[in-house]
């Protein structure tokens, strides 16, 4: 009986010490994550060439698994266009302003200096607000442009001289309202735009005449109705890069010309200006972590299919590292059964939400089903269709594709705090078994 007993606990460790070592890993999550978000990737933009190098170390990640190569490297370049944010100081009223933190520079702007306190003269303030954007003839006068005899008449300025306008928070109704003079607003001075609550950047393919700025509005003088000395620096840079999708695959042991898609991005923001990094934690390292732990998880359990991994670059900058690889793919994408991409998938507490739910909705009653037999995440709600990432031109080809993102109480996103240790991974493990119970589902049909 003794001896029984003893083969029974080897039996039983041996099975969950497998299980343990085949299933996800938080732990090793986290350190692709930790690693995609450390300084010297500097925000996998193209500052100094911080996608690039992400690109590098995610290749070195596939090749320790059982991944191979579609054709002789793990790498499919392409060029891409982006003006890159060098350097940016903005003081007001002689208070130095923290990049990231209390302003951005729009993502378009080009290099530009300049003085409003009279060191340097030839620029003039005007402040738009919630009473004056009503007058069409103020309105007029600040398109400098096309509009320069209006200068005299409504500001009683210089109708020759530039002018910088400061854009006092404005309603909801008035956003909404005047939105499209505000667009032109920004084509046709330099602008300074007050905020309540959130900034959010971007990434430009191109640069504009003028320089835009957004600043929170309780980093900005109170009274800004009298005279505001207004000085900034932007060194800014528009060029053309070499960038790169990394991708391999694990071969299908009994149906390898048929093919699964598991995809995210790995680029993000980089930096505005030596200060300012946007790390992309959430936005989309956890995205390309869990993609890495579900590469080495079927490297230990060879998938029926072929499943093609790819972490596509240029995403934030338009989509472009996917559309690249939907015109020159790898693989028979005519052959491809299903795609998921993971983006945003740092949290998960509320559930998840899935892009293009309404548009397959037999793929999508199974994941439903496969969610509530397992009891797996508290809810997934279903969305219709969006351009909004990386599964977005496999899906107009007709491949069924699903692009995954996580809700909870966080809300950072396209900021400089969205960093490792606010991600809890609630939702983690139950979106990794997810997919692979859903990908199993599609390998028995």
């Amino acid at each position: 009986m003794k001896l029984k007993f003893k083969i029974w606990i080897l039996i039983v460790c041996m099975g969950q010490s497998a299980h343990i070592g085949h299933a996800q890993d938080t732990v090793y999550a986290r350190q692709i994550i930790q690693k995609l978000c450390s300084e010297d990737l500097h925000g996998r933009g193209y500052y100094k060439q911080g996608a690039p190098k992400a690109a590098a170390f995610i290749q070195e990640e596939m090749k320790k698994t059982a991944a191979v190569p579609l054709q002789a490297s793990f790498l499919q370049s392409f060029e891409m266009q982006a003006n890159v944010i060098r350097r940016v100081e903005l003081t007001i009223n002689g208070k130095i302003l923290a990049p990231g933190k209390d302003y951005l520079v729009s993502e378009d702007a080009p290099s530009s200096s300049i003085r409003t306190d009279g060191l340097r003269p030839g620029y003039q303030v005007q402040v738009l607000n919630n009473r004056n954007i009503e007058d069409s003839a103020y309105r007029m006068g600040l398109l400098s442009d096309t509009r320069k005899h209006y200068r005299w008449n409504v500001f009683k300025l210089d109708p020759t001289l530039p002018l910088v306008c400061i854009v006092d928070t404005l309603s909801a109704a008035n956003q909404k309202k005047y939105g499209r003079f505000l667009k032109l607003l920004k084509l046709h001075v330099h602008t300074v735009f007050l905020v309540q609550n959130k900034l959010t950047w971007s990434v430009a393919a191109a640069q504009v005449p003028y320089v835009s700025f957004e600043v929170l509005r309780s980093a900005f003088p109170n009274n800004i109705e009298q005279p505001l000395k207004v000085a900034w620096t932007v060194r800014s840079k528009w060029q053309i890069s070499e960038q790169y999708n990394v991708v391999g695959t694990i071969l299908g042991i009994e149906k390898p010309d048929s093919f699964l898609m598991i995809t995210a991005h790995y680029d993000h923001l980089g930096q505005m200006g030596e200060d300012a990094i946007f790390y992309g934690a959430n936005d989309n390292a956890a995205g390309v972590a869990m993609t890495l732990d579900l590469m080495r998880y079927y490297s230990l359990h060879p998938p029926r299919y072929t499943i093609v991994f790819i972490a596509f670059g240029g995403e934030e900058a338009g989509l472009l590292g996917s559309y690249h690889y939907s015109k020159f793919p790898m693989h028979n994408l005519l052959a491809t059964r299903g795609l998921v991409n993971l983006d945003l998938v740092g949290t998960g507490e509320t559930g998840m939400t899935v892009v293009n739910a309404t548009i397959f909705p037999q793929d999508f009653a199974l994941l439903e089903s496969i969610n509530a037999a397992d009891t797996l995440l508290p809810e997934i709600r279903k969305r219709g269709k969006a351009a909004n990432s990386d599964h977005y031109y496999f899906s107009e080809m007709g491949i069924p594709s699903f692009f995954w993102y996580q809700s909870g109480p966080r809300s950072a996103y396209h900021d400089v705090v969205d960093v490792p240790e606010t991600l809890s991974l609630a939702g983690y493990n139950a979106t990794f078994q997810l997919l692979t119970r859903y990908f199993r589902a599609i390998e028995s049909k």
